[in-house]
């Protein structure tokens, strides 16, 4: 059969059904050309998504403060002062200077510690500074007398509450002693009982005035307590000057003029504990019961 009489033959398609497979196969291609696009925009979006939790993480770091050390941010960059209730060249003079010079390398922040020198009245004038006028901040230190609770409570006109004033501790242990120049002729506590003697004292309630009123008071001794000395140190020259005899103090204050003590130019007369000095007799208890 002729090829035009074939094609006559064969029954065509109706023009419907074209434009149905036409458009099927246009939506295949649009199909498989919108992939990309699809995943286009999904990566955008993860991007999008990604950037939203990582500004949410930043912005949630950025108001969860950083671990606060409220101690150290205080103290760091400050100058602090140590007053020393008394003179300079003394024993609390000294271990008060040793304290300004270590302590701020322990402290949190390691703020720079100064030494102030602020006598009288056996270091109530600096006690009565810190408890009334200094700032109750921890920036303001004292190196004052050992006996300054003692004193407070035997002294009415005090007016301070050692209780109110927290203690940092201690340097050293001190042994109190009483020595006399040898010209004075005291010798031995027995001669303080038989004659007066004068002794350099500070004031208020240091060593070297209580010990001495104590003494008076209990043991039958004959001081005469001459006030008014800045501290040890004071009252050491005082004695070379022969203003005085003799005085009661920290054992610990007199080994900073060992070559008194090596030349003999003063005289050990007693001391107040049972730790041994080899150049000074013992102030027992039966030595005060004895006087009373």
């Amino acid at each position: 059969m002729p090829e035009a009489s074939r094609l006559r033959g064969v029954r065509r398609a109706p023009r419907w059904v074209c434009s149905l497979s036409r458009l099927r196969r246009l939506r295949g291609r649009e199909q498989v050309a919108s992939a990309p696009r699809a995943n286009s925009i999904s990566h955008k979006r993860a991007a999008s998504i990604a950037a939203a939790i990582a500004l949410a993480a930043t912005t949630l770091a950025l108001a969860v403060p950083l671990k606060a050390e409220p101690v150290a941010d205080f103290y760091r960059g400050k100058t602090l002062r140590m007053l020393i209730g008394y003179g300079p060249g003394g024993g609390y003079d000294i271990y008060g200077r040793l304290v300004a010079e270590f302590l701020p390398r322990h402290l949190p922040g390691n703020p720079t510690i100064i030494a102030q020198n602020m006598p009288g009245a056996g270091s109530f004038v600096a006690a009565k500074y810190i408890y009334d006028i200094a700032p109750k901040d921890g920036t303001v230190l004292g190196s004052l007398a050992q006996t300054l609770a003692l004193d407070s409570m035997t002294n009415t006109s005090a007016k301070l509450d050692v209780g109110k004033m927290p203690y940092i501790g201690r340097v050293v242990t001190n042994i109190d002693t009483g020595v006399a120049l040898p010209k004075s002729g005291i010798r031995s506590f027995e001669d303080v009982r038989a004659k007066q003697y004068a002794v350099g004292a500070s004031g208020g309630g240091s060593t070297t005035v209580l010990f001495p009123t104590a003494l008076n008071a209990y043991a039958g001794a004959k001081f005469k307590l001459v006030r008014g000395y800045s501290g040890t140190t004071d009252i050491l020259l005082a004695m070379e000057r022969g203003e005085v005899e003799g005085a009661c103090m920290s054992y610990l204050q007199l080994r900073i003029y060992e070559e008194l003590i090596r030349t003999g130019k003063i005289v050990f007369i007693l001391r107040a504990e049972e730790s041994p000095i080899a150049e000074a007799p013992v102030a027992r208890q039966p030595f005060f019961s004895r006087h009373r």
